[in-house]
């Protein structure tokens, strides 16, 4: 009879039914030793032996497995003197049965709470669950939603006013007029040109925007055009320039003027002077910067005219290297044309 392989059996068993407790490893540990006995020691049958080495074995890997379980569980031991010197163990309801199998299961959950609410009724101490309402903080809670509310409402208020004054000072209409207007033809048909000397009327920088549309001969839309002219300053003349893209002959506009104060920039034509050197075919004009400060983006528009009627125009900036025409400063250009002209106008854009 083979004794070993019986009791490594026995062992294996028991091991295997005790793998959810820490001694379950110890047992599977002796049926293996048993089992192994009784393989070299069994010369007929060895079954019971190799049975009881496997079951031990099953087992120990049964209990490795619940002994890495409940080290990875999250625990929590307290043993502080605020709870009066007693020892409280808390688990994730998960691992809570296998924590406390061998100490009376359910019970030690009621233990828990009774100690800490002894140890904070002596410190003086009230703890609430979150689940309880605390009318204190309630009453706090609703007096930063109600100021909370009147933030917004003031923010809302100050948003709406800011926009009752942009609204404003679009609809308000400066008094601008238009001084004359002249179109020319590109004579290979691609583009007609137009441009309109605007004088500002009002008493404030505005900003000039433009939006036509071009009729042809029979009355019909050919084309359509936009440009803005900013900062143009109180009781100053200037240019705006309008390219059709068209290849038929312009009857007549319909334009569509807004001006508004300009919020952006501000007006240098009034710090703007020139002096035109008439030459051969054209004109030397020299711009000087009056002003105490810088002029951006001085552009000046040469306009010939022959019988009353525009033949031809050119343009340049006058401007330096960085794009301004310095208080003091004065840049000359050569504005040219190529057919006969007997009359010439000369304006100026700019703005800072």
């Amino acid at each position: 009879m083979d004794a070993y392989g019986i009791l490594s059996l026995i062992f294996g068993l028991l091991g295997i039914l005790s793998s959810y407790w820490y001694v379950g490893i110890v047992l599977c540990v002796v049926g293996l030793v048993l089992g192994i006995v009784g393989m070299v020691d069994s010369y007929m049958d060895s079954k019971p032996s190799l049975i009881g080495a496997l079951l031990s074995v099953l087992g120990a890997i049964l209990s490795i497995f619940f002994v890495v379980s409940d080290m990875d569980s999250d625990k929590l031991v307290i043993n502080s003197s605020k709870f009066g010197g007693e020892k409280i163990e808390t688990v994730k309801n998960d691992d809570f049965m296998r924590f406390h199998r061998e100490d009376g299961e359910a019970e030690k959950a009621e233990d828990i709470e009774i100690p800490m609410k002894e140890a904070e009724e002596q410190e003086g101490e009230k703890t609430t669950p979150s689940w309880i309402d605390d009318s204190n903080e309630v009453e706090r809670s609703e007096g930063t939603v109600i100021q909370s509310e009147e933030n917004a409402e003031v923010q809302l208020e100050e948003i709406a006013e800011e926009e009752r004054k942009i609204e404003k000072s679009e609809n308000e209409n400066y008094s601008v007029q238009i001084l004359a207007e002249y179109t020319l033809p590109d004579g290979i048909n691609w583009y007609t040109r137009r441009f309109m000397i605007i004088k500002n009327d009002s008493n404030e920088t505005v900003e000039v925007q433009t939006s036509s549309i071009a009729y042809g001969q029979d009355d019909s839309m050919v084309s359509a055009s936009e440009s803005t002219l900013y900062a143009l300053g109180a009781g100053c003349t200037s240019i705006v320039y309008e390219p059709f893209e068209t290849d038929k002959a312009i009857n007549r506009y319909d334009t569509d003027i807004k001006t508004k104060k300009d919020e952006f920039f501000e007006s240098v034509l009034q710090d703007l002077s020139y002096t035109q050197n008439n030459i051969e075919d054209g004109a030397i004009f020299q711009v000087t910067n009056n002003g105490s400060e810088p002029a951006d983006f001085v552009e000046g528009y040469a306009l010939f005219f022959r019988n009353g009627q525009l033949v031809e125009y050119e343009s340049a900036f006058f401007i330096d290297s960085d794009g301004e025409l310095k208080p003091g400063a004065t840049v000359s250009k050569q504005l040219s044309a190529y057919e006969d002209y007997d009359r010439m106008e000369f304006y100026l854009t700019g703005r800072r």
